[in-house]
């Protein structure tokens, strides 16, 4: 959700109307069915992250080709895995955590499991479900670097948005010549 309204923000700067910005800003922070002002959902931040992480993927399989090199061997055992982009998709692992980690679930069970006393067969399946879950767990790790690059941004919007919007019309600019002093 960070990194989308950080995305927002930048955008509605950019385009330099003050009232698209106020309105979206707005249903960020106060949106609510009761209000009349649309919340934004947690899911539209879902779907502006698995477009930008789909995007960083593409781009670092042109970059190395890790992925397709992985991915053809694979193919050539006889599987037939998805995309980089479907499989490293945030979507899914949003999905695939959430399910795990939800207090109504089951996933309890697989984050702390008890293995003492189990048969073989029981046991395998546990660890290969905790191999996954670290994988999974792991990944949202690495993907939190999207929300570290958009934060770098944050340190311009303040000066982005004087330029946009207050450029001339602030009495302050007139002032204090220096914009670190206002």
């Amino acid at each position: 959700m960070g990194s989308f309204f950080i995305s927002e923000m930048d955008r509605l700067i950019a385009h330099g109307k003050l009232e698209n910005l106020e309105k979206r800003f707005t249903s960020f922070w106060e949106g609510s069915k009761q209000t009349g002002i649309k919340p934004v959902h947690v899911n539209d931040a879902l779907r502006y992250f698995e477009e930008v992480d789909g995007k960083y993927v593409r781009y670092l399989d042109e970059k190395y080709r890790v992925s397709t090199v992985l991915f053809e061997a694979l193919r050539k055992k006889g599987a037939e895995p998805d995309l980089p982009e479907q499989t490293l998709s945030a979507m899914k692992n949003y999905d695939f955590l959430s399910e795990m980690s939800h207090p109504n679930g089951l996933g309890v069970h697989f984050i702390y499991p008890y293995v003492d006393g189990m048969d073989e067969k029981n046991k395998a399946t546990t660890n290969a479900l905790l191999d996954r879950y670290r994988f999974q767990a792991n990944m949202a790790i690495f993907q939190c670097h999207h929300l570290n690059s958009a934060l770098e941004t944050t340190k311009t919007i303040p000066d982005r948005y004087r330029e946009a919007f207050m450029k001339g019309k602030c009495a302050c600019t007139r002032k204090f010549p220096n914009p670190a002093l206002y």
